[in-house]
Protein backbone atom coordinates (compact mmCIF):
# COMPACT_ATOMS: atom_id res chain seq x y z
CA UNK A 1 0.00 0.00 0.00
CA UNK A 2 1.37 3.55 -0.57
CA UNK A 3 1.03 6.69 1.37
CA UNK A 4 1.13 10.06 1.07
CA UNK A 5 3.47 12.13 1.88
CA UNK A 6 2.48 15.94 1.28
CA UNK A 7 3.66 18.87 3.04
CA UNK A 8 6.35 21.58 2.76
CA UNK A 9 9.73 22.00 3.05
CA UNK A 10 13.26 24.24 2.59
CA UNK A 11 16.12 21.86 2.13
CA UNK A 12 19.43 24.53 3.01
CA UNK A 13 23.27 23.09 1.87
CA UNK A 14 25.94 25.20 3.33
CA UNK A 15 24.13 27.75 5.68
CA UNK A 16 22.03 27.33 9.18
CA UNK A 17 18.63 28.28 9.44
CA UNK A 18 17.82 30.25 12.47
CA UNK A 19 14.28 28.64 12.81
CA UNK A 20 13.07 31.28 15.02
CA UNK A 21 14.18 34.61 12.20
CA UNK A 22 12.47 31.68 9.80
CA UNK A 23 9.06 31.68 11.61
CA UNK A 24 9.32 35.66 12.54
CA UNK A 25 9.55 35.62 8.53
CA UNK A 26 6.88 33.57 7.47
CA UNK A 27 4.23 35.54 9.69
CA UNK A 28 4.01 37.72 6.85
CA UNK A 29 2.37 34.82 4.77
CA UNK A 30 -0.16 33.49 7.40
CA UNK A 31 -1.39 30.70 4.35
CA UNK A 32 2.26 28.90 5.76
CA UNK A 33 1.60 29.73 9.49
CA UNK A 34 -1.93 28.44 9.78
CA UNK A 35 -1.18 24.47 8.99
CA UNK A 36 0.97 23.96 11.93
CA UNK A 37 4.36 24.60 13.77
CA UNK A 38 7.63 24.22 11.42
CA UNK A 39 10.58 22.04 12.49
CA UNK A 40 14.26 21.91 11.77
CA UNK A 41 16.25 19.43 11.21
CA UNK A 42 19.61 19.27 10.99
CA UNK A 43 20.84 15.89 8.59
CA UNK A 44 24.16 16.80 8.03
CA UNK A 45 26.98 18.88 8.31
CA UNK A 46 25.96 21.97 6.74
CA UNK A 47 22.20 20.46 5.99
CA UNK A 48 19.93 21.91 7.12
CA UNK A 49 15.56 20.87 6.29
CA UNK A 50 12.48 23.29 7.37
CA UNK A 51 9.84 21.52 6.99
CA UNK A 52 6.01 21.35 8.31
CA UNK A 53 3.26 18.42 7.17
CA UNK A 54 4.19 14.89 6.15
CA UNK A 55 8.06 15.50 4.92
CA UNK A 56 9.79 12.23 4.36
CA UNK A 57 13.55 12.48 4.76
CA UNK A 58 16.69 10.51 5.48
CA UNK A 59 20.10 11.96 7.81
CA UNK A 60 23.57 11.59 6.98
CA UNK A 61 26.14 12.50 4.30
CA UNK A 62 23.44 10.04 0.98
CA UNK A 63 20.15 11.20 1.81
CA UNK A 64 17.20 12.63 0.46
CA UNK A 65 13.74 14.82 1.19
CA UNK A 66 10.72 14.79 -0.52
CA UNK A 67 6.80 14.76 -1.06
CA UNK A 68 5.64 11.98 -2.53
CA UNK A 69 2.11 10.02 -3.58
CA UNK A 70 2.83 7.69 -6.24
CA UNK A 71 0.70 5.73 -8.43
CA UNK A 72 2.03 2.26 -9.66
CA UNK A 73 2.75 2.15 -13.11
CA UNK A 74 0.45 0.01 -15.69
CA UNK A 75 1.50 -3.87 -14.49
CA UNK A 76 3.73 -3.20 -11.95
CA UNK A 77 3.52 -3.92 -8.40
CA UNK A 78 2.86 -0.15 -5.84
CA UNK A 79 6.41 0.59 -4.50
CA UNK A 80 6.10 2.66 -1.50
CA UNK A 81 7.49 5.75 -1.01
CA UNK A 82 10.53 4.99 1.53
CA UNK A 83 11.44 1.81 -1.65
CA UNK A 84 11.23 4.69 -3.76
CA UNK A 85 13.17 7.40 -1.70
CA UNK A 86 15.95 4.65 -1.11
CA UNK A 87 16.06 3.82 -4.37
CA UNK A 88 16.67 7.20 -5.65
CA UNK A 89 19.56 7.41 -2.70
CA UNK A 90 21.03 4.58 -3.89
CA UNK A 91 21.17 5.23 -7.82
CA UNK A 92 22.63 8.89 -6.83
CA UNK A 93 25.14 7.61 -4.68
CA UNK A 94 26.33 5.55 -7.00
CA UNK A 95 26.38 8.45 -9.67
CA UNK A 96 23.13 7.49 -11.73
CA UNK A 97 20.48 9.76 -12.22
CA UNK A 98 18.21 10.50 -9.45
CA UNK A 99 15.43 9.56 -11.30
CA UNK A 100 13.97 6.00 -11.46
CA UNK A 101 12.61 4.88 -15.06
CA UNK A 102 9.33 3.86 -13.49
CA UNK A 103 8.20 6.93 -11.32
CA UNK A 104 4.45 7.94 -11.92
CA UNK A 105 2.32 9.55 -9.65
CA UNK A 106 2.84 13.17 -7.76
CA UNK A 107 6.06 13.50 -6.19
CA UNK A 108 9.44 16.39 -5.86
CA UNK A 109 12.68 15.72 -3.81
CA UNK A 110 16.09 16.54 -3.30
CA UNK A 111 19.18 14.43 -2.60
CA UNK A 112 22.66 15.00 -1.60
CA UNK A 113 25.64 13.27 -1.61
CA UNK A 114 27.92 15.50 0.73
CA UNK A 115 31.13 13.71 -0.08
CA UNK A 116 30.80 13.89 -3.42
CA UNK A 117 29.51 17.60 -3.38
CA UNK A 118 26.47 16.77 -5.33
CA UNK A 119 22.89 18.03 -4.76
CA UNK A 120 20.15 17.23 -7.17
CA UNK A 121 16.47 18.06 -7.35
CA UNK A 122 13.38 16.34 -9.53
CA UNK A 123 9.81 16.97 -9.50
CA UNK A 124 7.02 14.95 -11.12
CA UNK A 125 6.77 14.99 -15.25
CA UNK A 126 3.81 16.99 -14.38
CA UNK A 127 5.53 19.37 -12.03
CA UNK A 128 2.55 18.67 -9.67
CA UNK A 129 4.67 19.56 -6.85
CA UNK A 130 6.42 22.61 -7.27
CA UNK A 131 9.75 22.96 -6.13
CA UNK A 132 12.03 25.85 -6.59
CA UNK A 133 15.96 26.01 -6.48
CA UNK A 134 18.71 28.80 -5.98
CA UNK A 135 22.37 28.47 -5.36
CA UNK A 136 25.40 30.81 -5.09
CA UNK A 137 28.69 30.03 -3.95
CA UNK A 138 28.96 27.87 -1.19
CA UNK A 139 25.07 27.84 -0.76
CA UNK A 140 21.97 25.94 -2.24
CA UNK A 141 18.78 25.81 -1.43
CA UNK A 142 15.61 23.78 -2.72
CA UNK A 143 11.89 24.80 -1.78
CA UNK A 144 8.63 23.62 -2.02
CA UNK A 145 7.11 27.29 -2.20
CA UNK A 146 9.03 30.29 -3.25
CA UNK A 147 7.63 32.17 -0.06
CA UNK A 148 9.95 29.64 2.10
CA UNK A 149 12.93 31.12 0.18
CA UNK A 150 12.00 34.59 1.31
CA UNK A 151 11.46 33.22 4.44
CA UNK A 152 14.86 32.12 5.00
CA UNK A 153 16.41 35.31 3.54
CA UNK A 154 17.49 33.21 0.11
CA UNK A 155 15.92 35.04 -2.54
CA UNK A 156 15.26 38.73 -2.98
CA UNK A 157 11.85 40.21 -4.27
CA UNK A 158 13.82 41.42 -7.61
CA UNK A 159 11.90 40.32 -10.80
CA UNK A 160 13.71 38.63 -13.45
CA UNK A 161 12.91 40.55 -16.89
CA UNK A 162 13.51 36.82 -18.72
CA UNK A 163 10.61 35.83 -16.61
CA UNK A 164 8.91 39.20 -17.22
CA UNK A 165 9.06 38.87 -20.80
CA UNK A 166 7.49 35.43 -20.81
CA UNK A 167 4.51 36.28 -19.07
CA UNK A 168 3.61 39.78 -20.46
CA UNK A 169 3.82 37.75 -23.57
CA UNK A 170 2.35 33.99 -22.88
CA UNK A 171 0.60 34.77 -19.62
CA UNK A 172 2.98 32.65 -17.71
CA UNK A 173 6.65 31.82 -16.93
CA UNK A 174 7.96 28.99 -18.35
CA UNK A 175 10.18 26.71 -16.67
CA UNK A 176 12.75 26.97 -15.64
CA UNK A 177 12.80 30.60 -15.09
CA UNK A 178 10.99 32.13 -11.94
CA UNK A 179 9.48 35.96 -11.43
CA UNK A 180 12.51 36.36 -9.26
CA UNK A 181 15.97 36.44 -9.81
CA UNK A 182 18.61 34.14 -9.23
CA UNK A 183 15.47 31.35 -8.31
CA UNK A 184 14.80 28.30 -11.07
CA UNK A 185 11.89 26.35 -11.30
CA UNK A 186 13.13 22.86 -11.01
CA UNK A 187 12.33 21.03 -14.28
CA UNK A 188 10.29 17.59 -14.69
Amino acid sequence: MNETVLGEFLLVLGAVVDLASFERALQNYPSLTSRGAWTLQRLGPGLDLVHQGEVMFSEGECGAAGLYHLAPPPGERPVSSREFQARVVDDFRRGLPPVPPSAAGRFCYVTWNLPARRIAACTDPFRTIPLYATAVPGLAACATDLRLLYAAGLAAADVDPHALYHYLNFGYVPTPFCIVKRVEKVPP
